[in-house]
Protein backbone atom coordinates (compact mmCIF):
# COMPACT_ATOMS: atom_id res chain seq x y z
CA UNK A 1 0.00 0.00 0.00
CA UNK A 2 1.49 3.28 -0.95
CA UNK A 3 0.76 6.87 0.80
CA UNK A 4 0.60 8.47 -2.17
CA UNK A 5 -2.97 7.77 -3.36
CA UNK A 6 -4.13 8.52 -6.88
CA UNK A 7 -6.11 11.30 -4.99
CA UNK A 8 -2.92 13.06 -3.80
CA UNK A 9 -1.53 12.32 -7.63
CA UNK A 10 -3.83 13.92 -8.80
CA UNK A 11 -3.52 17.15 -7.32
CA UNK A 12 0.32 17.04 -7.76
CA UNK A 13 0.41 16.94 -11.49
CA UNK A 14 -2.31 20.00 -11.32
CA UNK A 15 -0.09 22.00 -9.31
CA UNK A 16 2.88 20.57 -10.85
CA UNK A 17 1.03 21.99 -14.62
CA UNK A 18 0.03 25.42 -13.20
CA UNK A 19 3.58 26.22 -12.21
CA UNK A 20 4.95 25.61 -15.87
CA UNK A 21 3.82 28.80 -16.73
CA UNK A 22 3.56 30.33 -13.10
CA UNK A 23 7.34 30.02 -12.69
CA UNK A 24 8.65 31.02 -15.82
CA UNK A 25 10.52 34.76 -16.03
CA UNK A 26 9.32 37.36 -17.61
CA UNK A 27 11.13 40.09 -19.79
CA UNK A 28 9.37 42.29 -17.13
CA UNK A 29 10.27 40.24 -13.44
CA UNK A 30 12.77 41.92 -10.85
CA UNK A 31 15.80 40.34 -9.25
CA UNK A 32 14.04 38.97 -6.07
CA UNK A 33 11.19 38.02 -8.41
CA UNK A 34 13.52 35.74 -10.96
CA UNK A 35 15.18 34.29 -8.19
CA UNK A 36 12.13 32.94 -6.33
CA UNK A 37 10.77 31.47 -9.73
CA UNK A 38 13.84 29.71 -10.62
CA UNK A 39 14.28 28.13 -7.04
CA UNK A 40 10.49 26.80 -7.46
CA UNK A 41 11.08 25.97 -11.19
CA UNK A 42 14.22 23.91 -10.04
CA UNK A 43 12.08 21.76 -7.15
CA UNK A 44 9.42 21.30 -9.64
CA UNK A 45 12.03 19.99 -12.08
CA UNK A 46 13.09 17.51 -9.47
CA UNK A 47 9.69 16.83 -8.23
CA UNK A 48 8.72 15.67 -11.30
CA UNK A 49 11.61 13.53 -12.09
CA UNK A 50 10.93 11.58 -9.00
CA UNK A 51 7.27 11.27 -10.41
CA UNK A 52 8.57 9.95 -13.51
CA UNK A 53 10.46 7.70 -11.76
CA UNK A 54 7.63 6.49 -9.14
CA UNK A 55 4.92 5.60 -11.68
CA UNK A 56 7.67 4.10 -13.17
CA UNK A 57 8.35 1.92 -10.42
CA UNK A 58 5.22 0.86 -10.09
CA UNK A 59 3.58 0.70 -13.36
CA UNK A 60 1.82 3.74 -14.01
CA UNK A 61 1.30 5.30 -16.99
CA UNK A 62 3.56 8.83 -17.22
CA UNK A 63 1.42 12.10 -16.91
CA UNK A 64 1.44 14.23 -19.46
CA UNK A 65 2.43 16.88 -16.62
CA UNK A 66 5.54 14.93 -16.10
CA UNK A 67 5.95 15.01 -20.10
CA UNK A 68 5.56 18.27 -20.36
CA UNK A 69 8.61 19.41 -17.12
CA UNK A 70 10.73 16.70 -19.15
CA UNK A 71 10.50 18.15 -21.78
CA UNK A 72 11.14 22.10 -20.48
CA UNK A 73 13.92 20.78 -18.75
CA UNK A 74 15.00 19.01 -22.00
CA UNK A 75 14.71 22.58 -23.33
CA UNK A 76 18.17 24.14 -24.63
CA UNK A 77 16.35 27.47 -23.65
CA UNK A 78 15.80 26.43 -20.42
CA UNK A 79 18.23 27.74 -17.43
CA UNK A 80 20.91 25.61 -16.95
CA UNK A 81 20.12 25.10 -13.26
CA UNK A 82 16.97 23.63 -14.56
CA UNK A 83 18.03 21.06 -16.75
CA UNK A 84 20.73 20.25 -14.30
CA UNK A 85 18.51 19.37 -11.70
CA UNK A 86 16.54 17.23 -13.56
CA UNK A 87 19.53 15.22 -15.24
CA UNK A 88 21.21 15.06 -11.76
CA UNK A 89 17.72 13.34 -10.46
CA UNK A 90 17.83 10.93 -13.40
CA UNK A 91 21.36 9.66 -12.42
CA UNK A 92 20.60 9.75 -9.05
CA UNK A 93 18.82 6.12 -9.41
CA UNK A 94 16.44 4.67 -7.86
CA UNK A 95 13.80 6.51 -5.29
Amino acid sequence: MSIITDDILNDIFIGLEYLINETTVNRDDNDEKIHDKLLNRNSCSELACLLKKHLGKINKEINECVSLWENVCSDENEFSEIRTAWKNCELAGDI
